[in-house]
């Protein structure tokens, strides 16, 4: 199928991937007395956990730094979760898969948006605490939006290279779980770059995850924009991992059926 022809079928079938979206994110949460709040809760939970280690038994000493955990750990929550959620996306609903006549990424899509509603949501609840830190941060609301979106892009595109990968390589999704754990001590989470010796700094900006992280900690804790080098690099990275992940999900789209 020609991609423009690709394009018109996902345009046709956009209400399909809204329900499959909503369907998706009402299972998640199917039975849960607390919902989407659990959105906010493990993250906020995980900052302050690391908070306390930090600041009360190797009394470190950083104005707020509680919260400025938690500018990078949500962002981390929505990018570790949907990972590992999407790498088994194809087996998880391959019933659908073998009835459907919507575009087959949906199945992936449709996790990545459920999860990326629960992520705005969870920010959402979140940003009059931002707020009540640095009115400014108000202003920034917008940019917010357009950062997100572009973190949407960049999960997007990695959630397909990894559901694929998993269908193929049925090992995947183990190796992925290791890999989020030595990700999560390599990217600014719960520390400045700057504190970082100027080797290691430059090493980690190799991660592609640094330049989200540092973008989302600029808008919500310092309450400014991203400087225009973590802005561009951003955006290339978002439109590079969509395409890349959209093109070995079209090439490998004939055999997946094969595989399931």
């Amino acid at each position: 199928m020609a991609f423009s022809a690709r394009i018109k079928k996902i345009y046709a079938y956009r209400a399909v991937l809204w329900e499959m979206s909503l369907k998706q994110l009402k299972g998640k949460y199917s039975g849960s007395m607390l919902g989407l709040w659990w959105a906010v809760i493990i993250p906020v939970i995980l900052a302050f956990s690391i908070n306390f280690i930090f600041t009360q038994v190797f009394k470190a000493q950083a104005e707020n730094y509680a919260f400025f955990i938690l500018a990078g750990m949500v962002p981390w929550a929505f990018f570790s979760g949907t990972l590992m959620g999407s790498a088994e996306a194809f087996f998880a609903q391959s019933s659908i898969l073998k009835q459907g006549t919507f575009p087959r990424e949906f199945v992936v899509i449709s996790a990545v948006l459920a999860d990326f509603i629960s992520f705005c949501t969870g920010f959402l609840f979140l940003y009059p605490v931002f707020i009540f830190l640095e009115p400014a941060v108000i202003h920034l609301l917008p940019a917010f939006f357009c950062l997100a979106l572009l973190y949407l892009m960049f999960v997007a595109g990695l959630s397909l290279l990894c559901s694929v990968a998993n269908v193929f390589f049925r090992d995947t999704a183990h190796f992925l779980s290791i890999a989020l754990m030595f990700w999560f001590w390599i990217t600014p989470i719960f520390y400045s770059l700057e504190t970082l010796g100027l080797p290691w700094r430059r090493l980690f900006f190799y991660n592609p995850l640094t330049y989200f992280i540092l973008a989302f900690q600029s808008l919500l804790f310092k309450a400014s924009l991203p400087s225009a080098a973590v802005s561009l690099t951003c955006l290339a990275t978002g439109v590079f991992f969509l395409a890349a992940g959209y093109f070995v999900f079209l090439k490998f789209e004939p055999k997946l059926m094969k595989r399931i």
